[in-house]
């Protein structure tokens, strides 16, 4: 169960009946699991996802100093993405990445216009090794995610791995997991700053060693092992 806390009251309801009937249930996160705790009672587990990006094999020089990659749909906070990138003050390549799912085509041609009377670039529908390449390729993963960052991003994990420097929001459920992984912000006003701090200091190379080999670790044959064990 991916998301049990953000499902309707109806898709909650329904739920329950496969909670009822299951041995086991996984959740891809703590507080997944504390949503539904009283419905799975001494069922639930806890098992995180991994990235259905792979890490690249590209390694050299940063062509790219800010981008957002992810699903390009309402509540992903792309808006907040666009507002940072238009705040930067020095010279800068800049992407978003992703693709735009059907029943959201409208949302997503707005933002693309967007990017365009932006000058950033925009890139759609890659393949996950052309995707790992461009996150290589990148700086700073800039995911201003409304919840904060959390252990149900995959992107964030899959920039992680391909050693993009992340930075996003803090999330109150998870207040001190990514500290030592990503650029953690109060609120917009505070990521524009850090943002444009950034790239006039440089990364954290100490971050993103941290951050890639907690990526590392969270890989399919770990998730794989977990599955079979319970």
């Amino acid at each position: 169960m991916h998301e049990f806390s953000s499902l309707s009251y109806k898709a909650k309801m329904a739920a329950r009946i496969f909670f009822g009937f299951s041995n086991q249930v996984v959740f891809t996160n703590p507080m997944e699991l504390h949503a539904a705790a009283q419905f799975v009672k001494n069922k639930g587990n806890v098992i995180p996802i991994a990235s259905n990006i792979p890490e690249s094999t590209i390694r050299g020089s940063k062509t790219y100093d800010v981008g957002y990659f992810g699903m390009i749909s309402p509540g992903k906070g792309i808006e907040d993405f666009l507002t940072i990138c238009k705040s930067i003050k020095i010279p800068h390549q800049a992407y978003l990445m992703g693709k735009i799912p059907h029943y959201f085509k409208d949302y997503g041609q707005k933002i693309v216009k967007a990017c365009e009377e932006a000058d950033i670039e925009v890139i759609l529908d890659k393949s996950p090794d052309d995707v790992a390449d461009l996150l290589a390729a990148l700086k700073f993963a800039v995911l201003p995610f409304p919840d904060g960052l959390t252990p149900r991003r995959g992107s964030a994990l899959a920039a992680m791995l391909n050693s993009a420097q992340v930075v996003s929001y803090q999330s109150p459920e998870f207040f001190n997991l990514f500290d030592e992984f990503a650029v953690l912000c109060g609120d917009l006003e505070d990521m524009k700053l850090k943002v444009n701090t950034l790239l006039a200091d440089g990364a954290s190379h100490d971050k993103i060693r941290k951050a890639n080999k907690y990526a590392v670790e969270l890989s399919w044959p770990y998730v794989a092992r977990r599955y079979i064990e319970i």
